[in-house]
């Protein structure tokens, strides 16, 4: 994306109002535009797009599958006071 675009869209100012800031704020501007470009460049290099509905669905199920074991390793003694999980051979040898 370029320089002009960004600020037209994003921060809603012309090229020339930005020439017309102090150095400084020139140069922040121009700072998160540039970051604002890697975090693009990165969403292209993964891939990146929008979860369809199935796949927002799959993941939703996925997590609370998560969220049960959570809930029975809670119960059954698999969790400790941190929040830290241990493997059932692992209880046995501690007590």
């Amino acid at each position: 994306m370029k320089l002009k675009t960004w600020l037209r869209e994003c921060k809603e100012m012309t090229y020339s109002e930005y020439k017309e800031l102090p150095e400084m704020e020139q140069h922040i501007l121009y700072g998160d535009f540039m970051e604002y470009n890697r975090h693009l460049q990165k969403k292209v290099q993964v891939g990146w797009r929008p979860m369809t509905d199935e796949e927002r669905k799959w993941a939703d199920e996925v997590g609370e599958q998560g969220k049960k074991r959570y809930a029975i390793n809670l119960k059954i003694g698999g969790i400790d006071e941190l929040g830290n999980y241990t493997a059932l051979h692992h209880r046995w040898e501690e007590k």
